[in-house]
């Protein structure tokens, strides 16, 4: 793992997660970023005059909706805890 502090901001890298934030008050705010070896696939374009029904030409699967996107980051809090 490899990382930096510089005042109440942090970053660090974790496998194929990057972490960046701050320190605030008895938290931490980070943005975790993951690096994905692939790409999502993206769907095919509208063949104009092709029929609303029946299979795809391409032969894919149109049941299957790729449309979806992996967000670039989530934002992660981690708190202290007192016991």
């Amino acid at each position: 793992m490899e990382g930096t502090v510089d005042g109440d901001r942090v970053a660090f890298k974790s496998g194929s997660s990057d972490f960046k934030g701050a320190v605030k008050g008895d938290h931490i705010e980070l943005q975790w970023s993951v690096n994905l070896p692939w790409e999502s696939p993206k769907p095919p374009k509208e063949e104009p005059g092709r029929s609303a029904i029946g299979p795809a030409p391409d032969g894919s699967d149109p049941s299957i909706d790729v449309t979806w996107d992996v967000p670039s980051s989530v934002s992660v809090v981690l708190r202290r805890v007192g016991r």
